[in-house]
């Protein structure tokens, strides 16, 4: 049966696809029947939403800094300072014992002997070491190897120890009084093997 004459409307055909409309078989592809208006858009829906999503990109962000309690910090700098405070007692007495044995000599002796300066400069030197090593340990966590630092120059404290004993009970006042003499040197390095012994048996 031929489809025109039985009313049958078919589009025409081509290699690149259909050429006429389905419905009336006309060669107007966008004729009445089948042309698709295009959305409208409403421009003031989208302008508004493009604004917001800039306005939101665009806002500066506002971060507050934290506070911080006082108390937590004088808490937290006792609880650093305390454990290590005889290496701090050893660094804050010895370092300017140190200096004064190194530049001046002569202060030490009862009597003036230059051939002893620079056995004194070097005892300076080695006193001076020792507080850096003290202020290495006051620094760092208390351990096992920190007692046995503090238990080290605890050793050291009694030598000077000893010296301003002798100092103290001896008739002859002839004695230098540098740094504060004699019983100066007994209450300090009393303190200070005290501390250190203290650490280094906990």
């Amino acid at each position: 049966m031929d489809p025109v004459a039985s009313g049958t409307k078919q589009s025409k055909l081509s290699v690149f696809g259909p050429t006429s409309c389905d419905v009336c078989a006309c060669d107007d592809l966008m004729c009445g029947p089948h042309s698709v208006s295009p959305p409208l858009i409403n421009l003031e829906a989208e302008a508004s939403e493009l604004k917001a999503l800039t306005s939101f990109l665009y806002s500066p962000v506002i971060i507050s800094s934290p506070t911080i309690d006082p108390s937590f910090l004088s808490i937290n700098a006792t609880m650093v300072i305390l454990p290590t405070l005889p290496f701090w007692i050893h660094f804050i007495i010895e370092t300017p014992a140190s200096l004064n044995f190194f530049f001046n000599p002569s202060e030490q002796l009862s009597a003036p002997a230059p051939q002893a300066h620079p056995v004194i400069a070097q005892y300076a030197v080695l006193l001076f070491t020792s507080n850096l090593i003290a202020l290495i340990f006051a620094i760092r966590p208390v351990d096992n190897t920190s007692k046995l630092v503090a238990a080290a120059l605890a050793v050291y404290h009694l030598a000077p120890l000893v010296r301003a004993v002798s100092r103290v009970t001896s008739k002859k006042k002839s004695y230098g009084k540098g740094l504060g003499g004699p019983w100066v040197h007994l209450g300090v390095h009393s303190t200070c093997i005290l501390a250190l012994l203290a650490l280094s048996l906990t």
